[in-house]
Protein backbone atom coordinates (compact mmCIF):
# COMPACT_ATOMS: atom_id res chain seq x y z
CA UNK A 1 0.00 0.00 0.00
CA UNK A 2 1.20 3.39 -1.37
CA UNK A 3 0.05 6.80 -0.25
CA UNK A 4 1.27 10.01 -0.33
CA UNK A 5 2.20 11.61 3.23
CA UNK A 6 2.01 15.14 4.07
CA UNK A 7 3.95 16.58 6.75
CA UNK A 8 1.01 16.75 9.63
CA UNK A 9 0.98 13.10 8.71
CA UNK A 10 -2.09 12.59 6.90
CA UNK A 11 -3.16 11.51 3.58
CA UNK A 12 -5.04 12.39 0.43
CA UNK A 13 -8.64 10.07 2.43
CA UNK A 14 -7.80 11.11 6.04
CA UNK A 15 -5.02 10.39 8.32
CA UNK A 16 -2.61 8.20 7.80
CA UNK A 17 -2.97 5.81 10.51
CA UNK A 18 -6.69 5.59 10.13
CA UNK A 19 -5.35 4.37 6.41
CA UNK A 20 -3.28 1.44 8.06
CA UNK A 21 -5.88 0.36 9.84
CA UNK A 22 -8.98 -0.07 6.93
CA UNK A 23 -6.01 -1.58 5.00
CA UNK A 24 -5.68 -3.92 7.95
CA UNK A 25 -9.10 -4.60 8.18
CA UNK A 26 -9.63 -5.36 4.65
CA UNK A 27 -6.49 -7.63 4.27
CA UNK A 28 -7.61 -9.71 7.85
CA UNK A 29 -10.97 -11.35 7.25
CA UNK A 30 -9.97 -11.91 4.03
CA UNK A 31 -7.34 -14.33 5.27
CA UNK A 32 -9.14 -15.67 7.81
CA UNK A 33 -12.54 -16.44 5.20
CA UNK A 34 -9.65 -17.95 2.76
CA UNK A 35 -8.29 -19.61 5.52
CA UNK A 36 -11.83 -20.85 7.09
CA UNK A 37 -12.29 -22.39 3.46
CA UNK A 38 -9.52 -24.29 2.70
CA UNK A 39 -9.53 -26.31 5.88
CA UNK A 40 -13.05 -27.28 5.35
CA UNK A 41 -11.82 -28.65 1.96
CA UNK A 42 -9.01 -30.39 3.40
CA UNK A 43 -11.27 -32.23 5.80
CA UNK A 44 -13.13 -33.36 3.14
CA UNK A 45 -10.73 -33.57 0.76
CA UNK A 46 -10.36 -37.56 0.72
CA UNK A 47 -14.17 -37.95 -0.11
CA UNK A 48 -15.35 -39.13 -3.90
CA UNK A 49 -17.66 -38.86 -5.84
CA UNK A 50 -19.84 -41.88 -8.39
CA UNK A 51 -17.32 -40.88 -10.74
CA UNK A 52 -13.85 -40.75 -8.77
CA UNK A 53 -14.15 -36.92 -8.40
CA UNK A 54 -14.08 -34.67 -5.06
CA UNK A 55 -17.31 -33.56 -4.54
CA UNK A 56 -16.64 -30.64 -2.12
CA UNK A 57 -14.20 -28.06 -4.37
CA UNK A 58 -13.96 -24.23 -4.33
CA UNK A 59 -16.19 -22.34 -7.11
CA UNK A 60 -14.40 -18.17 -6.80
CA UNK A 61 -16.16 -16.14 -4.84
CA UNK A 62 -19.49 -14.05 -4.04
CA UNK A 63 -20.09 -10.58 -5.25
CA UNK A 64 -18.02 -7.94 -3.37
CA UNK A 65 -20.49 -6.70 -0.54
CA UNK A 66 -19.82 -3.82 2.45
CA UNK A 67 -19.71 -4.89 5.87
CA UNK A 68 -19.51 -2.20 8.79
CA UNK A 69 -16.82 -2.59 11.10
CA UNK A 70 -15.71 -0.98 14.44
CA UNK A 71 -12.72 0.00 12.40
CA UNK A 72 -15.64 1.35 9.63
CA UNK A 73 -16.77 0.04 6.75
CA UNK A 74 -14.56 -2.43 4.70
CA UNK A 75 -15.23 -4.49 1.63
CA UNK A 76 -15.76 -8.44 1.62
CA UNK A 77 -15.28 -10.84 -1.29
CA UNK A 78 -15.69 -14.21 0.72
CA UNK A 79 -14.87 -17.03 -0.95
CA UNK A 80 -17.28 -19.82 -2.65
CA UNK A 81 -17.46 -23.79 -1.98
CA UNK A 82 -19.23 -25.68 -4.47
CA UNK A 83 -20.54 -28.65 -2.58
CA UNK A 84 -22.05 -31.25 -4.19
CA UNK A 85 -22.69 -33.74 -1.90
CA UNK A 86 -26.78 -34.31 -0.24
CA UNK A 87 -28.00 -34.37 3.25
CA UNK A 88 -29.41 -37.96 3.59
CA UNK A 89 -32.44 -36.83 6.16
CA UNK A 90 -33.78 -34.30 3.76
CA UNK A 91 -32.20 -34.90 0.62
CA UNK A 92 -30.84 -31.81 0.12
CA UNK A 93 -27.55 -30.51 -1.34
CA UNK A 94 -25.43 -29.73 1.81
CA UNK A 95 -24.22 -25.98 1.96
CA UNK A 96 -21.06 -24.58 3.68
CA UNK A 97 -21.51 -21.35 5.75
CA UNK A 98 -18.59 -19.23 6.99
CA UNK A 99 -18.62 -19.08 11.00
CA UNK A 100 -16.69 -15.86 10.68
CA UNK A 101 -19.21 -14.20 7.89
CA UNK A 102 -22.84 -14.96 7.81
CA UNK A 103 -24.85 -14.51 4.96
CA UNK A 104 -26.70 -12.24 6.09
CA UNK A 105 -24.39 -10.06 7.97
CA UNK A 106 -24.13 -6.55 6.81
CA UNK A 107 -23.08 -4.71 10.13
CA UNK A 108 -20.67 -6.32 12.96
CA UNK A 109 -22.22 -7.29 16.34
CA UNK A 110 -19.97 -4.43 18.19
CA UNK A 111 -21.37 -2.14 15.97
CA UNK A 112 -25.22 -3.14 16.90
CA UNK A 113 -24.16 -3.20 20.47
CA UNK A 114 -23.58 0.63 20.67
CA UNK A 115 -26.96 1.69 18.75
CA UNK A 116 -29.60 1.15 21.59
CA UNK A 117 -26.46 3.05 24.04
CA UNK A 118 -26.30 6.19 21.34
CA UNK A 119 -30.48 5.55 21.37
CA UNK A 120 -30.64 6.02 24.64
CA UNK A 121 -28.33 8.98 25.15
CA UNK A 122 -30.77 11.10 22.97
CA UNK A 123 -29.70 10.57 19.45
CA UNK A 124 -32.94 10.72 17.24
CA UNK A 125 -33.78 8.20 14.60
CA UNK A 126 -33.03 10.74 12.16
CA UNK A 127 -29.28 11.60 13.37
CA UNK A 128 -27.81 8.20 13.33
CA UNK A 129 -26.43 8.75 9.53
CA UNK A 130 -25.47 12.54 9.77
CA UNK A 131 -23.35 11.52 13.55
CA UNK A 132 -21.78 8.05 12.49
CA UNK A 133 -21.15 8.86 8.31
CA UNK A 134 -17.33 9.76 8.97
CA UNK A 135 -16.99 6.43 11.21
CA UNK A 136 -18.93 3.92 9.88
CA UNK A 137 -19.66 5.34 6.05
CA UNK A 138 -22.71 6.47 4.72
CA UNK A 139 -23.84 3.05 3.65
CA UNK A 140 -23.44 1.95 7.10
CA UNK A 141 -27.72 0.71 7.33
CA UNK A 142 -28.34 3.19 9.82
CA UNK A 143 -31.55 4.56 8.26
CA UNK A 144 -34.21 6.52 10.44
CA UNK A 145 -36.36 3.15 9.26
CA UNK A 146 -33.69 0.64 10.66
CA UNK A 147 -33.54 2.77 13.93
CA UNK A 148 -37.19 2.44 14.04
CA UNK A 149 -37.24 -1.22 13.33
CA UNK A 150 -34.36 -1.83 15.99
CA UNK A 151 -35.82 0.29 18.47
CA UNK A 152 -39.16 -1.72 18.17
CA UNK A 153 -36.99 -5.35 18.16
CA UNK A 154 -35.16 -3.70 21.79
CA UNK A 155 -38.83 -2.79 22.85
CA UNK A 156 -39.83 -6.33 22.51
CA UNK A 157 -36.83 -7.47 23.98
CA UNK A 158 -37.13 -5.67 26.89
CA UNK A 159 -41.30 -6.72 27.34
CA UNK A 160 -40.02 -10.03 27.08
CA UNK A 161 -37.61 -9.58 29.75
CA UNK A 162 -39.90 -7.90 32.15
CA UNK A 163 -42.75 -10.99 31.41
CA UNK A 164 -40.61 -13.80 32.99
CA UNK A 165 -40.40 -16.16 35.21
CA UNK A 166 -38.97 -15.66 38.66
CA UNK A 167 -40.75 -18.61 40.81
CA UNK A 168 -37.70 -20.55 40.08
CA UNK A 169 -35.08 -19.16 41.51
CA UNK A 170 -34.68 -17.38 45.41
CA UNK A 171 -33.12 -14.12 45.73
CA UNK A 172 -31.31 -13.69 48.83
CA UNK A 173 -29.80 -10.48 49.22
CA UNK A 174 -31.92 -7.46 46.67
CA UNK A 175 -30.14 -4.24 45.68
CA UNK A 176 -32.79 -1.38 44.32
CA UNK A 177 -32.21 1.85 43.23
CA UNK A 178 -33.60 4.68 40.61
CA UNK A 179 -31.32 5.53 37.85
CA UNK A 180 -31.81 9.29 36.55
CA UNK A 181 -31.11 9.76 33.02
CA UNK A 182 -30.87 12.88 31.07
CA UNK A 183 -33.42 11.33 28.12
CA UNK A 184 -35.77 9.10 26.44
CA UNK A 185 -38.21 9.23 29.31
CA UNK A 186 -41.96 9.69 29.15
CA UNK A 187 -42.56 12.20 31.69
CA UNK A 188 -40.86 14.94 33.81
CA UNK A 189 -39.22 13.66 37.32
CA UNK A 190 -39.04 10.48 35.91
CA UNK A 191 -36.63 7.65 36.54
CA UNK A 192 -35.44 3.95 35.76
CA UNK A 193 -36.02 2.19 38.64
CA UNK A 194 -33.95 -1.27 39.25
CA UNK A 195 -33.85 -3.94 41.14
CA UNK A 196 -30.35 -6.29 41.37
CA UNK A 197 -30.52 -9.66 42.99
CA UNK A 198 -28.18 -12.37 44.40
CA UNK A 199 -29.14 -16.06 44.64
CA UNK A 200 -28.47 -18.62 47.22
CA UNK A 201 -25.49 -19.66 45.06
CA UNK A 202 -23.91 -16.02 44.77
CA UNK A 203 -25.07 -15.46 41.34
CA UNK A 204 -26.32 -12.02 40.57
CA UNK A 205 -29.04 -11.65 38.42
CA UNK A 206 -30.87 -7.99 36.73
CA UNK A 207 -34.34 -9.02 38.44
CA UNK A 208 -36.45 -5.75 37.15
CA UNK A 209 -36.16 -2.49 35.62
CA UNK A 210 -39.13 -0.39 34.63
CA UNK A 211 -39.99 3.83 35.18
CA UNK A 212 -41.14 5.23 37.61
CA UNK A 213 -41.61 8.97 39.24
CA UNK A 214 -39.81 10.31 41.61
CA UNK A 215 -39.14 7.02 43.14
CA UNK A 216 -42.55 6.95 44.88
CA UNK A 217 -44.00 4.71 47.24
CA UNK A 218 -46.68 3.73 44.40
CA UNK A 219 -43.98 3.08 41.48
CA UNK A 220 -41.78 1.13 43.62
CA UNK A 221 -45.01 -1.24 44.82
CA UNK A 222 -46.00 -1.28 41.16
CA UNK A 223 -42.42 -2.38 40.09
CA UNK A 224 -42.46 -4.97 43.51
CA UNK A 225 -46.21 -6.48 43.01
CA UNK A 226 -45.18 -6.93 39.99
CA UNK A 227 -42.50 -9.09 40.50
CA UNK A 228 -44.41 -11.34 43.00
CA UNK A 229 -46.93 -11.91 40.42
CA UNK A 230 -44.18 -13.43 38.27
CA UNK A 231 -43.14 -15.35 41.68
CA UNK A 232 -40.96 -13.96 43.30
CA UNK A 233 -40.27 -14.45 46.95
CA UNK A 234 -39.30 -12.23 50.18
CA UNK A 235 -35.74 -12.04 49.47
CA UNK A 236 -34.07 -11.83 53.15
CA UNK A 237 -32.37 -8.42 52.97
CA UNK A 238 -33.12 -5.46 50.29
CA UNK A 239 -29.92 -3.01 50.56
CA UNK A 240 -31.42 0.69 48.94
CA UNK A 241 -30.34 4.55 49.20
CA UNK A 242 -32.57 5.24 51.83
CA UNK A 243 -35.55 6.54 50.56
CA UNK A 244 -38.66 6.11 51.94
CA UNK A 245 -40.64 5.30 48.87
CA UNK A 246 -38.86 2.33 48.65
CA UNK A 247 -39.43 1.20 52.45
CA UNK A 248 -43.33 1.69 52.23
CA UNK A 249 -43.67 -0.18 49.23
CA UNK A 250 -41.37 -2.74 50.86
CA UNK A 251 -43.51 -3.23 53.55
CA UNK A 252 -46.75 -3.77 51.79
CA UNK A 253 -45.51 -6.46 49.01
CA UNK A 254 -42.84 -8.21 50.80
CA UNK A 255 -43.69 -7.94 54.55
CA UNK A 256 -40.51 -10.49 56.15
CA UNK A 257 -37.97 -9.23 53.79
CA UNK A 258 -35.34 -6.50 55.84
CA UNK A 259 -33.65 -3.94 54.91
CA UNK A 260 -30.73 -1.65 54.89
CA UNK A 261 -29.45 1.58 54.11
CA UNK A 262 -26.67 1.61 51.28
CA UNK A 263 -22.92 2.13 52.64
CA UNK A 264 -21.88 3.53 48.91
CA UNK A 265 -25.03 6.27 49.68
CA UNK A 266 -24.41 6.81 53.18
CA UNK A 267 -20.38 7.05 52.55
CA UNK A 268 -21.53 9.92 50.02
CA UNK A 269 -23.97 11.85 51.86
CA UNK A 270 -21.35 12.06 54.92
CA UNK A 271 -19.10 13.59 52.09
CA UNK A 272 -21.35 16.12 50.53
CA UNK A 273 -21.99 17.82 53.67
CA UNK A 274 -18.32 18.00 54.81
CA UNK A 275 -15.80 20.71 53.35
CA UNK A 276 -13.46 19.27 50.58
CA UNK A 277 -10.58 19.59 53.13
CA UNK A 278 -11.78 17.27 55.76
CA UNK A 279 -12.97 14.56 53.05
CA UNK A 280 -9.78 12.50 52.96
CA UNK A 281 -9.85 12.18 56.81
CA UNK A 282 -13.46 11.30 57.23
CA UNK A 283 -12.96 8.71 54.49
CA UNK A 284 -10.22 7.17 56.20
CA UNK A 285 -12.13 7.04 59.34
CA UNK A 286 -15.39 5.26 57.64
CA UNK A 287 -12.75 2.57 55.99
CA UNK A 288 -12.82 0.60 59.45
CA UNK A 289 -16.50 0.63 59.37
CA UNK A 290 -16.75 0.15 56.00
CA UNK A 291 -14.81 -3.04 55.91
CA UNK A 292 -15.91 -4.67 58.49
CA UNK A 293 -17.65 -8.43 58.12
CA UNK A 294 -21.28 -8.45 59.16
CA UNK A 295 -21.91 -11.46 58.22
CA UNK A 296 -21.96 -12.69 61.69
CA UNK A 297 -25.06 -12.97 63.18
CA UNK A 298 -26.39 -10.63 66.36
CA UNK A 299 -24.69 -12.04 69.42
CA UNK A 300 -27.65 -13.11 71.18
CA UNK A 301 -30.15 -14.39 68.51
CA UNK A 302 -33.35 -14.06 71.04
CA UNK A 303 -34.59 -16.08 73.41
CA UNK A 304 -34.91 -19.41 72.59
CA UNK A 305 -38.53 -20.01 73.00
CA UNK A 306 -39.77 -16.92 71.01
CA UNK A 307 -41.04 -17.22 67.66
CA UNK A 308 -38.20 -17.50 64.67
CA UNK A 309 -39.19 -16.14 61.20
CA UNK A 310 -38.92 -18.37 58.52
CA UNK A 311 -36.22 -16.67 55.61
CA UNK A 312 -38.08 -17.83 52.49
CA UNK A 313 -41.97 -18.44 53.03
CA UNK A 314 -42.54 -21.62 50.85
CA UNK A 315 -39.13 -22.95 51.09
CA UNK A 316 -40.14 -26.14 53.90
CA UNK A 317 -42.58 -27.19 51.36
CA UNK A 318 -40.26 -28.31 48.59
CA UNK A 319 -38.15 -30.36 51.44
CA UNK A 320 -36.66 -32.82 48.45
CA UNK A 321 -34.98 -29.19 46.57
CA UNK A 322 -33.77 -28.40 49.65
CA UNK A 323 -32.09 -31.71 50.88
CA UNK A 324 -30.77 -31.57 47.13
CA UNK A 325 -29.20 -28.12 47.33
CA UNK A 326 -27.33 -29.37 50.32
CA UNK A 327 -26.03 -32.33 49.30
CA UNK A 328 -24.68 -30.13 46.33
CA UNK A 329 -22.73 -27.58 49.04
CA UNK A 330 -21.35 -30.28 51.08
CA UNK A 331 -19.63 -31.79 47.63
CA UNK A 332 -18.45 -28.26 47.57
CA UNK A 333 -17.06 -27.65 50.53
CA UNK A 334 -14.37 -30.12 49.33
CA UNK A 335 -13.33 -27.83 46.49
CA UNK A 336 -9.77 -26.78 46.17
CA UNK A 337 -11.33 -23.33 45.50
CA UNK A 338 -11.62 -20.54 48.92
CA UNK A 339 -14.22 -18.65 47.16
CA UNK A 340 -16.21 -21.92 46.75
CA UNK A 341 -15.89 -23.35 50.01
CA UNK A 342 -17.28 -19.97 51.67
CA UNK A 343 -19.84 -19.83 49.31
CA UNK A 344 -20.87 -23.25 50.10
CA UNK A 345 -20.65 -22.65 53.79
CA UNK A 346 -22.88 -19.47 52.94
CA UNK A 347 -25.56 -21.76 51.21
CA UNK A 348 -25.80 -24.35 54.29
CA UNK A 349 -26.20 -21.75 56.71
CA UNK A 350 -28.78 -20.34 54.59
CA UNK A 351 -30.53 -23.91 54.40
CA UNK A 352 -30.36 -24.55 58.65
CA UNK A 353 -32.20 -21.62 59.44
CA UNK A 354 -35.73 -22.56 59.24
CA UNK A 355 -37.33 -26.16 59.33
CA UNK A 356 -36.47 -26.84 55.22
CA UNK A 357 -34.26 -29.80 56.85
CA UNK A 358 -34.86 -32.59 59.51
CA UNK A 359 -33.05 -33.34 62.48
CA UNK A 360 -30.95 -35.85 60.93
CA UNK A 361 -29.81 -33.89 57.79
CA UNK A 362 -29.43 -30.50 59.78
CA UNK A 363 -27.15 -32.44 62.11
CA UNK A 364 -25.24 -33.81 59.26
CA UNK A 365 -24.60 -30.39 57.84
CA UNK A 366 -23.62 -28.98 60.39
CA UNK A 367 -20.84 -32.04 61.38
CA UNK A 368 -19.06 -30.52 57.88
CA UNK A 369 -19.45 -27.43 58.81
CA UNK A 370 -17.67 -28.32 62.14
CA UNK A 371 -14.86 -30.12 59.83
CA UNK A 372 -14.71 -27.23 57.49
CA UNK A 373 -13.85 -24.92 60.55
CA UNK A 374 -11.49 -27.21 62.11
CA UNK A 375 -9.53 -27.71 59.41
CA UNK A 376 -9.45 -24.91 56.55
CA UNK A 377 -6.59 -23.09 56.56
CA UNK A 378 -8.56 -19.93 55.25
CA UNK A 379 -9.52 -17.68 57.96
CA UNK A 380 -12.66 -16.23 55.93
CA UNK A 381 -13.72 -19.79 54.86
CA UNK A 382 -13.94 -20.84 58.95
CA UNK A 383 -15.69 -18.04 59.93
CA UNK A 384 -18.13 -18.24 57.03
CA UNK A 385 -18.70 -21.93 58.52
CA UNK A 386 -18.55 -21.25 61.86
CA UNK A 387 -21.16 -18.09 61.38
CA UNK A 388 -23.25 -21.02 59.85
CA UNK A 389 -22.90 -22.95 62.79
CA UNK A 390 -24.42 -20.26 65.07
CA UNK A 391 -27.01 -19.53 63.61
CA UNK A 392 -28.26 -23.48 63.08
CA UNK A 393 -28.58 -23.17 66.61
CA UNK A 394 -31.29 -20.49 66.60
CA UNK A 395 -33.81 -23.52 64.78
CA UNK A 396 -32.28 -26.90 65.50
CA UNK A 397 -31.16 -28.20 69.38
CA UNK A 398 -27.76 -29.60 68.24
CA UNK A 399 -26.03 -31.76 71.04
CA UNK A 400 -22.54 -30.98 72.11
CA UNK A 401 -20.93 -33.53 70.74
CA UNK A 402 -22.09 -32.39 67.01
CA UNK A 403 -19.34 -29.76 67.76
CA UNK A 404 -17.37 -30.70 70.40
CA UNK A 405 -14.00 -31.12 67.34
CA UNK A 406 -13.85 -27.36 67.19
CA UNK A 407 -12.53 -27.77 70.43
CA UNK A 408 -8.86 -29.01 69.51
CA UNK A 409 -8.40 -26.06 66.89
CA UNK A 410 -9.18 -23.39 69.37
CA UNK A 411 -5.41 -22.31 69.60
CA UNK A 412 -4.94 -21.73 66.13
CA UNK A 413 -8.36 -19.42 66.21
CA UNK A 414 -7.96 -15.55 66.30
CA UNK A 415 -10.66 -13.50 68.39
CA UNK A 416 -13.42 -13.25 65.96
CA UNK A 417 -13.22 -17.16 65.19
CA UNK A 418 -12.89 -17.20 69.12
CA UNK A 419 -16.08 -15.41 70.12
CA UNK A 420 -18.02 -17.67 67.62
CA UNK A 421 -16.62 -21.06 68.89
CA UNK A 422 -17.69 -20.19 72.09
CA UNK A 423 -21.29 -19.31 71.30
CA UNK A 424 -21.55 -22.49 70.06
CA UNK A 425 -20.03 -24.38 73.12
CA UNK A 426 -23.16 -22.20 74.94
CA UNK A 427 -25.41 -22.54 72.68
CA UNK A 428 -25.55 -25.96 73.34
CA UNK A 429 -26.93 -25.69 76.66
CA UNK A 430 -24.72 -28.47 77.99
CA UNK A 431 -23.16 -28.40 81.94
CA UNK A 432 -20.38 -30.41 79.80
CA UNK A 433 -19.22 -27.36 77.84
CA UNK A 434 -18.61 -25.55 80.56
CA UNK A 435 -15.01 -26.64 81.16
CA UNK A 436 -14.46 -25.49 77.30
CA UNK A 437 -15.53 -21.95 77.85
CA UNK A 438 -13.95 -20.62 81.41
CA UNK A 439 -11.08 -20.56 80.18
CA UNK A 440 -11.83 -17.37 77.96
CA UNK A 441 -13.93 -15.56 80.60
CA UNK A 442 -10.21 -14.29 81.28
CA UNK A 443 -8.82 -13.43 77.43
CA UNK A 444 -7.19 -10.67 76.56
CA UNK A 445 -9.99 -9.76 73.42
CA UNK A 446 -12.80 -8.08 75.38
CA UNK A 447 -15.19 -9.66 72.86
CA UNK A 448 -14.45 -13.30 73.40
CA UNK A 449 -14.49 -12.35 77.72
CA UNK A 450 -17.90 -11.01 76.99
CA UNK A 451 -19.26 -13.65 74.82
CA UNK A 452 -17.64 -16.02 77.21
CA UNK A 453 -19.72 -14.50 80.04
CA UNK A 454 -22.92 -14.91 77.96
CA UNK A 455 -22.22 -18.22 76.76
CA UNK A 456 -21.96 -19.64 80.44
CA UNK A 457 -25.01 -17.93 81.22
CA UNK A 458 -26.74 -19.51 78.45
CA UNK A 459 -26.21 -22.81 80.17
CA UNK A 460 -27.40 -22.04 83.53
CA UNK A 461 -30.51 -20.12 81.56
CA UNK A 462 -34.28 -21.16 80.48
CA UNK A 463 -34.31 -24.76 78.69
CA UNK A 464 -35.04 -24.09 75.05
CA UNK A 465 -38.44 -24.39 73.37
CA UNK A 466 -40.89 -22.88 70.71
CA UNK A 467 -39.99 -23.60 67.04
CA UNK A 468 -36.36 -25.26 67.45
CA UNK A 469 -36.47 -28.33 66.54
CA UNK A 470 -34.55 -31.33 68.35
CA UNK A 471 -31.68 -32.83 66.60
Amino acid sequence: MLSVVTDDGSTQSGSLIDEIVREGARRMPAAALQAEVNQYIAELAAERGEEGRRPVVRNGRHQPRTVTTAAGPIEVRAPRVNDKRVDETTGERKRFSSKILAPWCRTSPKVSEVLPLLYLHGLSSGDFVPALEQFLGGAAGLSPATVTRLTKQWGEGHAAFQARDLSDRDFVYVWADGVHPKARLGQAHSCVLVLLGVRVDGTKELIALAEGLRESTESWADLLRDCRRRGMRDPELVVGDGAMGLWRALAEVFPTARHQRCWVHKARNIMNALPKSAQPGATKAMQGPLARDHRRPPRRPGPRGSPVRERHPGRATRGGCRVKEMFEALETLTDRDPDQRDVAAAVLGDLLRGTALDAATARRAVGSLVNLATNEPVTRVRESALNSISEAFSYHSLPLDLVEPLAPALPTMTGELLAHSVYIFGATRDPQARPLIEPFLHHPDADVREEARQAAAEITGPKPDGHIQKS
